[in-house]
């Protein structure tokens, strides 16, 4: 419509793909398993358009509530079971693993559509954050619902300047967000 502008409305998603070539499928589990403990929170950082509809199905309550889940040995079970089932018929899982197969990367379609490149920004290091946490010290032992919470997850409770940014924006996502549940 408008030649050499873009235009986002609340229709579109903004999708990252993160390299994991170097990433076992043992910290693959855990890395969809963080983010599965990290969705009530992240679901607070997006748009309600973005929560739950046809492009970014919830994570969450299709694997975590699975209670046979729990026990570290059967981290194995919920990764086979998500590779056989229905998330990679339908790739609109919001954390779509099943790309890590054949290509070698992770999908993650949580978030909303942005031409601001320091949103944009912002969202990418939370998201890489998030998987490189996990490498680093394993994925939440349960569901993390506030920044509060995250901040002590991802030990951020001393952030560099660049994590302090980060931190501030997360904080103003956070805010505005919850105006809109």
């Amino acid at each position: 419509k408008f030649p050499g502008r873009d235009l986002v409305d609340r229709r579109c998603g903004l999708h990252v793909h993160i390299d994991c070539n170097d990433i076992t499928r043992r910290k693959m589990i855990k890395v969809f398993k963080a983010f599965a403990r990290l969705e009530p929170l992240t679901h607070m950082l997006i748009p309600p358009s973005r929560r739950d509809n046809s492009y970014t199905r919830p994570i969450h309550q299709d694997v975590l509530s699975r209670s046979r889940y729990n026990r570290r040995d059967q981290e194995d079970d919920m990764f086979d079971d998500y590779e056989c089932g229905p998330f990679l018929v339908d790739h609109a899982a919001a954390v779509n693993i099943g790309r890590w197969y054949n290509r070698g990367d992770m999908e993650i379609r949580y978030g909303a559509g942005s031409c601001n490149r320091q949103k944009v920004t912002n969202w990418v290091c939370y998201l890489s954050g998030v998987v490189n946490r996990t490498l680093e010290v394993g994925p939440p032992t349960s569901d993390i619902r506030t920044l509060e919470e995250f901040v002590a997850w991802a030990g951020l409770t001393e952030p560099s300047e660049f994590d302090q940014a980060i931190l501030d924006w997360l904080r103003s996502r956070y805010g505005m967000m919850a105006t809109h549940n």
